[in-house]
């Protein structure tokens, strides 16, 4: 067991069990432990407060209930003590006016005081958008029993004031994840979206590789770029796409016209690839000096991302196969998913793409033979 895994492991088991479950075997020390004897520095976590969770409302909580959860101190030098953990507590019993607070004392080299201070901060993010994404499924079920599956979304987003659906599938896409990826929620290993969104899919196509690498990063956590990591991973175990033949071209050219909501419905939310890819026609099309492609792709959730270009890759790769170019692209025209506007002009450009041998399957190549 390598000398990381140890120092994590004997400052952070509280975090996911509770904080009455913390460290080895002579266990913690409980104390009601004065404020003015805990010294704060320099903490991970710099806001404390904001819209939806002001320090004002924790107080006001704290002086009708008290702390229900004590902080986490260590001894220091000078005979009081270092705050590790819980700086946000600390600072609303200040304002409810309590002299003292319910604190767990443990002596903590600085690495172990380090570690337990950030997983604390990723189990309360979890804790946070776990709670968010299960209010605004509860908010979407009552919202489709009003206009009917499928036409709750719009007036979803207006409800949390006008937030994208970028923003809104990236959180219920929280509710439903596999046994490898919601470990990284459960044992409180990352709070990243971008890296639960790429374990996920290293799931989908090879379990076992899932679990090696939540393995590794939770050995590793805090210590070596996890994005890094999740993205070797999810290179190595990514299928080669097989070319189809002429002849099934136009057979994936009428399943692609023809997939609908049912088809693609993913993580309680009707994510269709077209519907996207019209959407960002009209921005990329539009006049404003943001309306450039990288914003365009930068727009799109991890969710949506993968539909589109799952989608798109079925024209890329028929275009690399295809042989009869020409009768293809006039068949598309007129019977496929091909046109001058909207999704039909990303199916268009991504097949021509797949025609270009020099040129890579890329969305910002494809968005740009669109905005010109």
């Amino acid at each position: 067991m390598n000398k990381s895994k140890t120092a994590f492991s004997e400052a952070t088991d509280i975090i996911g069990q509770g904080v009455d479950a913390l460290f080895n075997n002579d266990g913690p020390q409980y104390s009601m432990i004065y404020l003015d004897m805990i010294e704060v520095k320099a903490q991970i976590r710099e806001e404390f407060s904001d819209d939806e969770n002001s320090l004002e409302g924790l107080a006001a909580n704290i002086a009708e209930h008290g702390v229900l959860q004590p902080i986490l101190i260590r001894p220091n030098e000078t005979g009081g003590y270092d705050l590790v953990a819980g700086e946000r507590r600390y600072r609303a019993a200040k304002i409810a006016g309590l002299s003292q607070i319910p604190a767990i004392i443990k002596e903590m080299t600085d690495e172990q005081a380090d570690d337990a201070q950030m997983a604390e901060n990723i189990h309360r993010k979890n804790l946070t958008q776990l709670e968010e994404a299960r209010k605004i499924r509860r908010d979407l079920e009552k919202l489709e029993a009003q206009f009917g599956k499928g036409k709750a979304i719009e007036p979803l987003l207006e409800k949390y004031n006008g937030k994208s659906r970028s923003w809104l599938s990236k959180r219920l896409e929280l509710l439903n994840l596999p046994d490898q990826t919601i470990r990284l929620i459960r044992e409180d290993i990352s709070a990243d979206l971008e890296v639960i969104h790429a374990v996920k899919q290293v799931e989908k196509i090879d379990p076992v590789a899932a679990q090696q690498l939540v393995d590794d990063l939770k050995d590793t956590r805090f210590k070596d770029n996890a994005r890094d990591k999740v993205k070797e991973v999810k290179d190595s175990v990514k299928p080669s796409k097989k070319k189809p033949s002429t002849a099934e071209q136009i057979e994936v050219f009428a399943a692609a016209k023809n997939q609908n909501e049912d088809d693609i419905a993913m993580q309680g939310l009707n994510v269709d690839p077209q519907e996207i890819l019209n959407r960002v026609y009209e921005f990329i099309t539009g006049k404003g000096k943001s309306n450039t492609t990288k914003n365009a792709v930068a727009s799109l959730s991890p969710v949506e991302k993968e539909a589109v270009e799952n989608w798109l890759q079925l024209f890329y790769d028929s275009g690399s196969s295809a042989s009869n170019i020409g009768n293809l692209v006039i068949q598309g025209l007129h019977n496929g998913p091909f046109s001058s506007y909207g999704s039909g002009a990303f199916a268009l450009a991504a097949f021509l793409n797949g025609v270009d041998s020099k040129a890579r399957f890329s969305l910002l190549n494809i968005f740009g033979n669109i905005k010109g």
